[in-house]
């Protein structure tokens, strides 16, 4: 187009409605998800001065065309890079949305599927053992970790489905000072073994006697035991003291 327009008008022109084009699809596209930054105005500043030059100095006016559409995609590419919320699984920016559930995330557990109360209770009297808590998954427990960085025994593996420990190993555990709490609901399947030593051996802590802790995880297929909850919905979990 540089070397159409030394002669043909018509090739300034295309550049100059492309590149408006461009800008106002990007503009667009921003605010699907929620972001306004000064990178647009800058954008939008550049392409118009860059459409005045054109009557100038072309050179210059090319130049700038070319670097107003440039930069809202390359802010979009940095942040991907330095506001990613979960580095070990990187999705691209998305713009003041996900900054909103950042902040959702770092508001004192309120909007997050971890219950600060309980937390609290857990970091205070558990700095003499091991883990934090013992909970049926990483639904539960996966919350816990990022906002203590403490470790927390998933019972029941990813999904809660495997035999990771029984009530044998949590009484060993407890004994060797490892463990105190475990966070448990429902008749589990083949957990239910656990449920019942935790309510002949363990104590319940009276403040903490219906909890929400993470999400369910979903049923596991061709296993139905009455008990599971739909996928998605808030468990409600009782906190044991075993001593």
């Amino acid at each position: 187009m540089w070397a159409w327009g030394q002669e043909k008008r018509w090739a300034n022109v295309a550049l100059i409605i492309s590149a408006v084009v461009t800008f106002a699809f990007q503009i667009f596209a921003s605010y699907q998800y929620g972001e306004k930054s000064l990178w647009m105005i800058v954008a939008g500043i550049l392409l118009l001065a860059g459409i005045v030059l054109m009557f100038i100095s072309k050179r210059s006016a090319y130049v700038l065309i070319l670097s107003a559409m440039l930069i809202i995609p390359a802010y979009w590419t940095v942040m991907t890079t330095v506001a990613s919320p979960d580095q070990n699984l990187p999705t691209a920016y998305n713009g003041g949305n996900q900054q909103d559930g950042r902040a959702r995330q770092q508001d004192g557990g309120r909007n997050s599927n971890v219950n600060p109360e309980l937390i609290t209770y857990l970091q205070a009297n558990t700095q003499d053992v091991e883990y934090l808590v013992a909970v049926p998954s990483s639904m539960q427990g996966s919350p816990m970790v990022i906002a203590t960085g403490r470790p927390v025994l998933l019972m029941g593996g990813f999904g809660g489905q495997d035999d990771v420990v029984d009530s044998g190993d949590l009484a060993q555990m407890i004994a060797n000072h490892e463990l105190r709490y475990v966070l448990y609901g429902g008749e589990r399947g083949n957990k239910q073994e656990i449920a019942a030593w935790l309510k002949t051996s363990c104590a319940v802590v009276p403040e903490f006697a219906s909890v929400s802790a993470g999400r369910q995880a979903p049923p596991a297929q061709n296993q139905s035991d009455g008990q599971n909850q739909p996928k998605g919905q808030q468990e409600v979990l009782v906190l044991y003291l075993c001593q």
